[in-house]
C-alpha cells in the first residue's frame, strides 16, 4: 500500500465490530481505525455481572475449545481460559415428566430407550442417502428426511431452542448450519461429508490430524473479559450515534455529533435493523434486505440460592417443543464454571423464543412465579430464591429464515468493490466464534479493497 494513512470506521462495538477492528489493525498497522458505539460501553450482548451477590453471565455462556479462531484469540490476548467442569458433558432433556440424559455418542444413542428402532436404524442409513438438490430446507425438513421426524422433534428441536430459540420448521438449514448442509449436498451422507470436510482442513493445516472433542470454555472473570481486552487495544468511541452515511467520490461520509466525517472505508457491525436505518437513504435496496432479517426474543432469568441444591450433575437441560413447558431450558451455571460463581447454586433459566415470545412482556413478579413452578416441577426445587434477576433480550438472536442466503448474496453483490462493508451475526452466524471468523474475513476484504484502490 502507499504511504497514505487510511481512515477506517467500524460502526458497532459488539464482538463482531471489535474483532474486525482488531484484525484490521494487524492487516493495516498504519491505518487510523476507530470503533463507534452508541451505547455507553463496548461488548454488545456479551455482558457479565460480577458485582451481584450471585455473579452471572447476562449473554453468551461460553465457547468450545474446538472453535480454533476464538480459542486462539483468547490465548493471543493473554486471557485466562477456564474449562468447564467434566460433569458439564452430562446434558439432559425434559421428556415425559422427567429428565433424560442425552447419549454422548452413537453407541449410547443406539441403546437409548427414548428413540424408536426406526430412528436408530436411520442413523446407520445416513451413509446410504443421496445428495438432495433443493436450494434450501428448514432444519426440521432436513433432519426428518436425513433421519426421521422423531429425531427432528426429540433431538434437533430442543438443540435449536438452545442455540437459536427458533422454530425448526422456519429456520434455514443452509444458513444456520452451512457445514452440515454442504456435507449432505456433496456426499449425501452427513457423516461422510463432515469427515471429508475435516480431512480437507487437515490437509490445509487448519486442523489437527487427530480430531479432539471440544470442551466448553469461559474466561476468568466472565465472558466480558474478551470484549474488554479487545477494547483496551483499540480506539473505541462510545455514546456516539451514527445518523446517516453518504458516499462522495467513492468516499463514505458518516454523520455524527452534528458533523460529517470522511473515511476511506466503513464497516457496519451493528444489528441488521440499525444498519438498515443508517443506510436507507444511500442504499435503499440493501437496507430493505437488512431490515427483513428478523430477531428472536429470549429472556434469561438468573436464580441464586445460598445453599447447594440437590440437582443432577451436569450442564443443564433443554425442553422439546412437544413437551408442556413455559421455559426453553435451564443451565446449571455454578456447576459448569464454579470459579466464576458464588458458593451455593446459580441457575440460568431461558424462556420466550419463538415458542412463547409474549413472556418477555410480563413483569418480574409474574415471571418469578412461572420460573418457580418450572424449577419445582422439573428439578424438585422448593427452596426460596435468594437472588432473582431477569434479563429480557427483546431482540436476542438473528433468525435465519428460509432463503436467508439470498439476502446475503444480494448484500454482497450490492457492496462489491465499494467502500462500505457489513459483517456480524445478522448475516454470518450467531456464535461468538462466527463473530471472530466474520471479523477476520471482513478485515481481509477491507485490506484488499484499499490496496486495490491506492496501490
Amino acid at each position: 500500500m502507499s504511504d497514505k494513512t487510511s481512515r477506517i470506521a467500524v460502526v458497532g462495538a459488539g464482538l463482531s465490530g471489535l474483532a474486525t477492528a482488531y484484525f484490521l489493525g494487524k492487516e493495516l498497522p498504519d491505518a487510523e481505525i476507530t470503533v463507534y458505539e452508541e451505547e455507553s460501553s463496548a461488548g454488545g450482548k456479551i455482558l457479565s455481572n460480577r458485582d451481584a451477590e450471585f455473579p452471572h453471565e447476562m449473554g453468551p455462556n461460553g465457547f468450545l475449545s474446538s472453535r480454533r479462531e476464538i480459542f486462539e484469540l483468547c490465548e493471543e490476548l493473554g486471557l485466562d481460559v477456564l474449562f468447564a467442569n467434566t460433569d458439564a458433558a452430562k446434558r439432559y432433556l425434559w421428556m415425559g415428566d422427567s429428565l433424560k440424559r442425552i447419549p454422548e455418542g452413537p453407541v449410547s444413542m443406539m441403546t437409548w430407550g427414548e428413540l424408536s428402532l426406526k430412528t436408530k436404524l436411520s442413523l446407520f442409513g445416513d451413509v446410504l442417502k443421496k445428495p438432495r438438490t433443493s436450494e434450501d430446507e428448514s432444519l426440521y425438513d432436513f433432519v426428518s428426511q436425513q433421519f426421521t421426524e422423531e429425531f427432528a422433534m426429540k433431538i434437533a428441536d430442543p438443540f435449536v431452542a438452545g442455540v437459536f430459540a427458533a422454530d425448526p420448521k422456519k429456520l434455514s438449514m443452509r444458513s444456520a448450519f452451512p457445514a452440515v448442509f454442504d456435507a449432505q449436498r456433496k456426499h449425501g451422507s452427513v457423516i461422510k461429508g463432515m469427515k471429508a470436510a475435516y480431512k480437507e482442513k487437515v490437509e490445509k493445516g487448519l486442523a489437527p490430524a487427530k480430531r479432539k472433542r471440544g470442551r466448553l470454555c469461559s474466561l476468568r472473570g466472565g465472558m466480558k473479559a474478551l470484549p474488554k481486552a479487545l477494547s483496551e487495544r483499540l480506539k473505541v468511541r462510545c455514546n456516539t450515534q451514527i445518523t446517516t452515511i453518504n458516499v462522495e467520490d467513492e468516499k463514505p461520509i458518516l454523520c455524527f455529533d452534528g458533523k460529517q466525517h470522511e473515511f476511506d472505508a466503513v464497516v457496519f457491525a451493528t444489528p441488521a435493523d440499525r444498519s438498515s436505518e443508517i443506510l436507507t437513504a444511500t442504499m435503499p435496496g440493501l437496507a430493505e434486505n437488512l431490515v427483513n432479517v428478523p430477531y428472536t426474543p429470549v429472556g434469561v432469568a438468573v436464580c441464586g440460592f445460598r445453599k447447594t441444591l440437590d440437582i443432577p450433575r451436569g450442564f443443564g437441560f433443554l425442553v422439546p417443543s412437544t413437551e408442556k413447558s413455559r421455559v426453553l431450558g435451564v443451565l446449571f451455571s455454578s456447576q459448569i464454571f464454579p470459579e466464576n460463581h458464588a458458593e451455593g447454586t446459580t441457575l440460568r433459566v431461558m424462556f420466550g423464543g419463538a415458542r412463547e415470545p409474549d413472556l418477555l412482556d410480563l413483569d418480574e413478579a409474574e415471571l418469578k412465579q412461572i420460573v418457580e413452578a418450572e424449577l419445582k416441577e422439573k428439578l424438585g426445587i422448593s427452596d426460596e430464591m435468594d437472588f432473582f434477576e431477569v434479563i429480557p433480550w427483546k431482540r436476542a438472536i438473528p433468525m435465519y429464515e428460509l432463503g436467508h442466503h439470498k439476502k446475503v448474496e444480494y448484500i454482497q453483490s450490492a457492496l462489491r468493490e465499494k467502500s462500505i462493508f457489513i459483517t456480524g451475526t445478522s448475516l454470518y452466524g450467531v456464535s461468538m466464534n462466527d463473530c471472530i471468523v466474520s471479523g477476520q474475513t471482513c478485515a481481509e476484504q477491507v485490506r484488499n479493497y484499499l490496496r486495490t484502490k491506492y496501490d
